[in-house]
This record gives structure tokens, sequence and C-alpha cells, in this order.
């Protein structure tokens, strides 16, 4: 192995795996710039040596028998973990305690397995769908939740109070089951609210009583009306676009041609331009933004093109994607 990537040294691998980005951090490592390293030290620190399976072998044995002797890496253990380890305080029944833990993983990659099933695509949103965490995230992060108006704001926001560790609350801060998430201990809550909407969606389509311009060729006449073929039910905002005030504006509003209910559109991007609780502090009250109810998709389009006291979709109904409506 290792003549094979002295080989792909030999090519420039390295010169190309040696980006400035990399560069600035051997810099801030070393105190030197990396044209000054020595020969020795630049090949200490080539970044080729992370491909050697040798190496991996050998950094994992390192570390299992520091963990041995009590020995972890602080840099790795995520603050995330605080709720969930707090569960086990007291506790010396390891095996049982591991049982617990990989139930719980096993748990929700079995669930998003059966997504599949069902006809659930990816739903690579879902980590940042803020407007679709679970109610009790929202109920907890309201402790610590303001306008953030300055990068201080956002890293207060983020340490995490006594209470939104107990309620792990990090664990709750996704939408979709569908979503790969960047770590065992994120996706753990079961169906998201995106999984449950789109699995009501879809599985709601079907044949119903219709009138007027929803007749069509292909229909059954009955009557006066027909037996058409329609999409099923979505989830909206309880509340009208006037009533939610500037969260109505915002998740109504057009840009390059799409609003934030759109199936069309690519990705949310009114939730990746700004802090995901930012739209959240606009609506006039986090009860707003978890008060919703169901809607057939074909009356909730005719409202929406009709006007008036529009409501919003939350967004995941319509789309592959993740959200909900609001017109």
């Amino acid at each position: 192995m290792e003549a094979r990537l002295q080989k792909a040294r030999d090519a420039g691998l390295t010169g190309r795996l040696m980006t400035p980005e990399v560069q600035r951090a051997l810099a801030r490592r070393t105190g030197v710039r990396v044209d000054d390293l020595s020969a020795e030290q630049r090949a200490a620190m080539d970044p080729t040596r992370l491909f050697n399976p040798e190496q991996h072998k050998r950094r994992n044995q390192l570390r299992a028998a520091a963990r041995a002797r009590g020995v972890d890496f602080q840099d790795l253990v995520s603050p995330d973990l605080q709720g969930i380890v707090r569960r086990y305080l007291g506790r010396t029944d390891y095996d049982q305690m591991w049982r617990e833990l990989r139930a719980e993983v096993f748990a929700s990659t079995a669930e998003h397995e059966i997504g599949h099933t069902l006809g659930l695509r990816h739903n690579f949103q879902g980590s940042y769908d803020s407007l679709n965490y679970f109610d009790s995230y929202w109920d907890l992060r309201s402790e610590t939740l303001k306008r953030s108006e300055t990068v201080a704001d956002l890293y207060e926001q983020a340490q995490l109070t006594e209470a939104q560790h107990a309620g792990f609350m990090r664990q709750q801060q996704y939408s979709s089951i569908m979503d790969y998430g960047y770590s065992w201990q994120n996706d753990i809550m079961g169906l998201g609210k995106y999984d449950v909407a789109a699995l009501i969606f879809g599985y709601t389509a079907g044949s119903y009583r219709a009138e007027g311009t929803r007749c069509g060729s292909c229909c059954v006449r009955a009557g006066s009306g027909c037996i058409a073929k329609l999409p099923g039910l979505i989830e909206v905002f309880s509340r009208s676009k006037a009533a939610l005030g500037e969260a109505g504006d915002l998740l109504t509003r057009q840009e390059l041609g799409f609003t934030y209910d759109d199936p069309g559109l690519p990705s949310v991007n009114l939730l990746e331009r700004y802090d995901y609780s930012t739209v959240a502090t606009a609506f006039p009250s986090l009860d707003d933004l978890k008060d919703r109810k169901l809607m057939n998709y074909a009356d909730f389009l005719e409202a929406k093109a009709a006007g008036g006291d529009a409501r919003s979709a939350s967004r995941t109904c319509s789309a592959p994607m993740s959200g909900r409506a609001a017109w």
C-alpha cells in the first residue's frame, strides 16, 4: 500500500491535496509556513498519509488502548450528548447500556429504510428545515430564543441550558428521518414532521367526488359532478397569511419565481440564507408556528390562486423534499 501511495505522491497527489486551507491549518499547528517546514516535517504531515489503512489501524489501536485506561478525547465528544449521558449516571451494567444505545440506533435506521419502502426519498434538507422541527424542540428552545442581531447573539443561543440538555433538545433538531444525520444520536427521536406529512399526502391521494374544473376526460361522471383522481392532504398553518404577520410575508414572498411552499423549489432558500431561528421568530408566537391543519391539495391550490385571505402551506406535502404550506 505504501508503494502505491508513493507512486501517487510522485504523480502530484500531495500537491493537489495541500490546498490553501490545509496549508493555513498546518501553519497554525506548527507556527511556521508550510514552505519553511523541514523535509521530515513535511513527510509527517503529508495528507496522503490519511489514505494508508495501516495508519488508520494504528491510530484506532492507540485510541482503544487509551479508552481502556479511562482516557478519551474531549474534542471528539459532542456536547450534544450531555442529556443522553445523564440517563446512564450511576449505572454500571455496561453491556445492557450498550444494547439500549444500539437499539436506538437500529430503530432510527429501520425507520429510515421503512420510509423508503413506503415511498419516501432521501430528504437532505431535514436538518435545516427548522419550521418543521419537533414541537417539543421549540418548547425547549423558547427558553433562550430571541432575535439575533449579532454573531455574539448566535453564539449565546448555541449554549444549551440545563433544561435543554435534559430535554434532548439537539436530538430533536430535524424534520425528517430520511435525512443523513451527522452523528448516530441526531435522529433517534423517530419520524419527523416531514415524514408524517409526506406519508399523509402520498397515501390520501385517490378518487374523490368532485365538480367543475376538477372533472376532466379521465374522470367518471357522477350526476352533476364526477369521481376524479386528486392529490392528497397537505398540512397548512391554521392562521391566514395576514394573521401570521411578518412570517406570512416571508413564506409567500417570491424568489426566482418560487415561494416557500412551491414543490418545484430545489432548496429552501429562505431557511438557507438566514440563521435557522430567524423565520421562527417572525411568527407572532411559537404557537402559531406549531398550529396547523390538514387540507386537500386541490383546495389549497385554488385558494392560493384566488388570493384573498390566504393561508400558508408548511411545505412538506406538495414537495418531495421538506417543509409545508402557507398561502
